[in-house]
């Protein structure tokens, strides 16, 4: 890839990713506040002592989709801001390229929260999102995978240098 194309991945990726993240976030339907205490806690019981039958009640639960969504999400966007923010001490390509490597590791997850999400949101009525909506989602999201790999590959370029 030539050097122009590896510098617009450098500085467009990680905001436009961002950006991706934060318009998926702003169309899936709210959690309350009550719901969202709930699910954090059970989340975190379930983790502490994994047991099926209390994950498929959680995984019942009508917001559960939802929540999780916006919690990975979120995560997500504070990956990606992290990118640029560099640990003293530590190279700062260095770390955007593992930064940015983690970041990717979770798009994919999060692509199948979405899909899980769409289907969920599908089979009701009224839908919460519009087809429209699931569209633009599920292109970014299929964008977003390559322009982090490109982005890790140009820098990890750049460190060579």
């Amino acid at each position: 890839m030539d050097e122009k194309t590896c510098a617009a991945f450098r500085r467009d990726a990680v905001p436009q990713s961002i950006n991706t993240a934060q318009f998926i976030d702003a169309h899936i339907e709210p959690v309350s506040a009550a719901e969202e205490v709930y699910l954090t806690a059970e989340n975190s019981a379930f983790r502490l002592s994994p047991n099926p039958d209390r994950f498929s009640l959680l995984a019942s639960r009508p917001a559960f989709t939802a929540w999780q969504l916006h919690t990975s999400l979120a995560s997500l966007v504070q990956s990606l801001k992290a990118i640029d923010v560099v640990p003293p001490g530590e190279n700062l390509e260095a770390h955007r390229a593992k930064s940015a490597t983690f970041a990717l590791l979770a798009v994919e997850q999060i692509t199948a929260m979405f899909d899980a999400y769409a289907r969920y949101d599908s089979a009701r009525k009224p839908r919460f999102m519009t087809e429209a909506i699931v569209e633009t989602a599920s292109i970014s999201l299929a964008n977003m995978e390559p322009a982090l790999a490109l982005f890790v590959s140009c820098t990890v370029d750049a460190i060579k240098k």
